[in-house]
């Protein structure tokens, strides 16, 4: 049945939330009335929906929201609340039902996939196992009467939504109200694609010339991956440490003092960059490759005066605040609340390898800081981040907006040598890529397909009848 995926939270830290208003308007759209609201009712269940008409079953649904500094939810995350579902439905007071569970973030893909979409008889006999190994008391009695034959077919009468932020509920919601069609099901087991065309804002960039040179030098010894990058110019410049190497852009004769300590004595290697990043490169080749490539949009992002963070595992760029609103082309970039903190647009910066090119893209963020540089985190930050929760507002434009006021800032189109980089970056070209146009495809399966249908797009030869 339909899968993709995201994490957890419990209902009461989510009362009220626009994830689980957009749900409801969802499912409305497919044809169910609101019957309970836990945050209403005080019922158990996060919603339970019946349907307008026909002889549809009812809806249990849970809602599972999380936050983009958050990991995603895995199916082991929920393995109790599974056995729970499977008793529900097979004897208990929704015994019945549909059961449906909405998440907007993922982990472990290819489990959700294997046991909702594949059901792959391995795959679900193994989770029943471990359903069986951590219930306890009438769920486990009712798990041993029964073997992974029934929970397959609770599987199969289950429909997951995993993956769907706010934006995309809206998006199906739209192409609904516009077409009169709607197909809820968009992982059907035949893949029939949805029959949408349009121009697609890009917000990829193709590095079309790279830096002439690669330098690999030797790093003395004691050091370590944690204090290379203990040392903050490490997160912004186009240098990586790997299995006691540093691999750089930046010429060796232009480290800092505490950089060049980290290297052995003796001689560097400088290589063709394109060699080793374009022509056949390995696995761990391309990583590094990312890796340094992005360092030069980092270095130009701290040439402006902007803040580069990597402490939640991505590369996360913000303007720093100082003591008024800044605004670029009438928009804000950072704005004090007041409660004192500052809301900033940001954008995250990741590095994709298709058809021996490397494209630059910016996937825009919200990001809260304590003093316009120094990040919020842990419960204040999940506060703020439901108050200000973007879903308030409309995400394509509000998404469009950010990344084209950071394209605006960087300018990473224009000639780089006003940025006065280090020499190896001064011939660096980048250009954005086009608006992609896509037709007829249904959504991808996995981050993999996706990737895969950007690549056809940049390369220029996707057809749409190869998708179904």
């Amino acid at each position: 049945m339909p899968v993709r995926q995201g994490n957890r939270r419990e209902t009461s830290s989510q009362k009220g939330s626009d994830y689980s208003d957009a749900v409801i308007e969802f499912q409305n759209h497919r044809g169910y009335f609101l019957d309970t609201r836990a945050e209403d009712s005080g019922e158990a269940e996060d919603l339970v929906f019946i349907p307008k008409a026909g002889n549809r079953s009812k809806v249990v649904a849970e809602v599972k929201y999380r936050s983009s500094e958050k990991s995603g939810l895995s199916p082991n995350d929920y393995v109790e609340e599974f056995a729970k579902r499977f008793y529900q439905w097979s004897e208990g007071a929704y015994r019945g039902y549909e059961f449906n569970l909405f998440a907007s973030k993922s982990a472990n893909e290819q489990l959700w996939l294997d046991l909702f979409k594949r059901l792959k008889d391995d795959a679900v006999k193994s989770f029943f196992e471990k359903m069986k190994e951590e219930s306890e008391g009438a769920y486990q009695s009712f798990l041993d009467k029964h073997d992974s034959s029934r929970f397959k077919r609770f599987l199969e009468n289950s429909y997951i939504w995993i993956d769907y932020e706010i934006g995309d509920f809206e998006r199906i919601i739209s192409r609904n109200e516009e077409t009169g069609e709607y197909r809820y099901d968009p992982y059907a087991i035949n893949y029939a694609p949805v029959r949408e065309s349009g121009i697609h804002k890009s917000n990829l960039l193709q590095v079309v010339e790279l830096p002439p040179e690669l330098y690999r030098v030797p790093a003395a010894d004691g050091v370590t991956t944690k204090k290379f990058y203990s040392h903050d110019p490490h997160d912004v410049l186009p240098i990586h440490y790997h299995n006691n190497e540093i691999y750089s852009l930046v010429h060796p004769d232009e480290f800092d003092e505490e950089t060049s300590n980290m290297c052995s004595e003796g001689s560097f290697e400088a290589t063709s960059l394109r060699e080793f990043a374009v022509r056949n490169p390995s696995e761990t080749e391309v990583n590094i490759s990312k890796v340094l490539v992005r360092g030069i949009v980092t270095t130009i992002a701290n040439r402006i005066g902007a803040e580069v963070n990597r402490e939640r595992r991505d590369t996360r760029v913000y303007m720093r605040h100082e003591d008024e609103d800044l605004k670029v082309n009438g928009k804000w970039v950072t704005q004090q609340l007041d409660t004192g903190e500052v809301r900033h647009r940001s954008v995250t910066v990741f590095v994709k390898f298709f058809t021996e090119h490397y494209y630059l893209g910016l996937y825009p963020t919200t990001e809260f800081t304590k003093d316009g540089q120094e990040l919020v985190s842990g419960h204040r930050k999940k506060y703020l981040s439901d108050r200000f929760n973007p879903g308030n507002f409309p995400q394509n434009n509000r998404k469009s907006s950010t990344v084209e006021i950071w394209l605006s800032e960087l300018a990473l189109e224009q000639s780089l040598t006003r940025f006065k980089l280090p020499s190896n970056l001064q011939t660096v070209q980048i250009q954005r890529v086009e608006d992609l146009i896509l037709e007829g495809v249904r959504p991808p399966e996995s981050g993999d397909e996706r990737n895969q249908l950007v690549e056809n797009q940049l390369k220029g030869a996707i057809n749409p009848e190869d998708t179904e």
